[in-house]
C-alpha cells in the first residue's frame, strides 16, 4: 500500500528541515512531497540544497490550492492513502500508523486527528477555539454529525477521496468545507485523538485581523455547498423558507405601522426573492457563477451580500442627506420666522 504525506509550505524555512527529519524518523512507511506555495523566504533554497522531494508553485495558490496540488500528485502516482501534515512542526506523525489502522478497522474514508477528544497537548489559542466550536456546531446543525476538530489539517484520506479532492477542492480555508462535502456525499469521516504542538518557528498564515472574515467566508462556503447539489436537508430548507416568510410578514407589518417606508421594502423583497430562488433552484447559483466567470459559488454569495450592503448604505446615506438638507432649511425658516415675530412684537410695543 502506497502512502503519501503532503506538506503545504509557505515561508516555512525555519521548520521544513525538522519536519522532514521527523517524518523520516517516525513515519518510515510514508513517502512525502513538499508543496512550496511560492514562498518568499528561503524555503525553496532549503528544499533544493537538501534535494528534498518537492513541487514548487510559480504563484501563491493559498492553502487549498497547495494541498490540492499534493492530492493531484498522489492521484497521478497511484497512492492509496494521503495525509496532510503542516510544515510548521505542529503535527506528530507518530500517530499516522494508528490513523491508518482506524481507517481500515472502521472502513472510513477520512480520519481526522483531533485535539479535542482527550484535550491533551497544545489546544490552540482562545480565539481559534471559539471559531472551532462555532464550526463544530454549524456542521452538527447542517449534517447531524459531530466533528470536534473541524479545522484540523491533520487528515488522512483513502484513494476514493484522493480522486475526489484532486478534481475539486476548496481554495480558502478548506478543512470545514471539505468535511461537509464528504458528509453530504455519504463518505465516512471519523476522528482519533492526537496531541499537537505549538509552531516550531515562523508565523501562522492566519491572523487575528482576518478571523471574522474567515468565519463568515467559510460559513458562506458551507452553506453554498449544502444547497449547491440539493444536499441540504428538507427540514433545513423548510426552516429557511419559513424564516423568509416571517421576515416578509414582519416587513409588511412595519410598513403598515409606518415604521418602515415603502420605498425601502423593495430592497428587502429583492433579497428574499433571491434567497427563495436559490433554495428552490440551487443549480441556478452555480450556473450564474460560471456565467459571470466567478471561481466559487461562495465567492458569488459573498459578492452579492457585499453589493446588497452597498445598496442599503447608499439608500441610508441618500435618505440622511435629504433629511439633513430639510433640517437645515427648517432651521433657517424657524430662525427667520422667530426674527419676524420679534420684530412684530417690537412694533406692537
Amino acid at each position: 500500500m502506497k502512502k503519501l504525506i503532503i506538506i503545504p509550505a509557505y515561508n516555512e524555512g525555519e521548520n521544513i528541515e525538522k519536519t522532514i527529519q521527523n517524518i523520516q524518523e517516525n513515519a518510515p512507511g510514508f513517502d512525502y512531497v513538499v508543496i512550496n506555495d511560492c514562498s518568499t523566504d528561503n524555503t525553496l533554497q532549503i528544499l533544493q540544497q537538501n534535494r528534498l522531494n518537492h513541487i514548487s508553485l510559480p504563484i501563491n495558490l493559498g492553502i487549498g490550492g497547495a494541498v490540492q496540488t499534493g492530492y493531484k500528485y498522489a492521484f497521478e502516482n497511484g497512492y492509496d492513502i494521503a495525509v496532510q501534515v503542516d510544515g510548521d512542526g505542529q503535527h506528530d506523525v507518530s500517530y499516522l500508523e494508528k490513523m491508518c489502522i482506524e481507517m481500515q478497522n472502521q472502513n472510513a474514508d477520512m480520519v481526522i486527528g483531533s485535539r479535542f477528544i482527550t484535550k491533551e497537548g497544545f489546544q490552540s489559542t482562545f480565539m481559534r477555539r471559539v471559531g472551532i466550536t462555532y464550526f463544530t456546531r454549524l456542521i452538527k446543525l447542517l449534517t447531524g454529525f459531530t466533528i470536534t476538530d473541524p479545522t484540523s489539517g491533520f487528515r488522512l484520506i483513502n484513494r476514493k477521496v484522493i480522486a475526489l479532492f484532486a478534481k475539486d477542492y476548496p481554495r480558502d480555508y478548506p478543512e470545514p468545507e471539505s468535511i461537509v462535502e464528504l458528509l453530504c456525499k455519504k463518505y465516512k469521516v471519523i476522528e482519533v485523538p492526537v496531541q499537537m504542538k505549538e509552531r516550531a518557528g515562523g508565523q501562522s498564515s492566519i491572523r487575528m485581523w482576518n478571523s471574522v472574515y474567515y468565519m463568515i467566508k467559510v460559513s458562506f462556503a458551507i452553506f453554498v455547498e449544502m444547497i449547491r447539489g440539493r444536499k441540504m436537508s428538507t427540514q433545513l430548507r423548510l426552516v429557511l423558507f419559513i424564516l423568509n416568510i416571517i421576515v416578509l410578514i414582519q416587513l409588511i407589518i412595519q410598513v403598515k405601522k409606518k415604521k418602515l417606508q415603502l420605498q425601502y421594502i423593495f430592497t428587502w423583497l429583492a433579497l428574499l426573492f433571491v434567497l427563495l430562488i436559490v433554495l428552490i433552484f440551487p443549480q441556478l447559483l452555480e450556473l450564474f457563477t460560471r456565467t459571470l466567470g466567478v471561481q466559487l459559488p461562495s465567492n458569488m454569495v459573498f459578492f452579492l451580500g457585499f453589493c446588497f450592503s452597498l445598496v442599503i448604505i447608499y439608500s441610508l446615506t441618500r435618505y440622511i442627506s435629504q433629511q439633513s438638507e430639510q433640517i437645515k432649511e427648517l432651521t433657517q425658516k424657524v430662525a427667520l420666522i422667530d426674527k419676524e415675530v420679534k420684530e412684530i412684537k417690537g412694533e406692537v410695543k
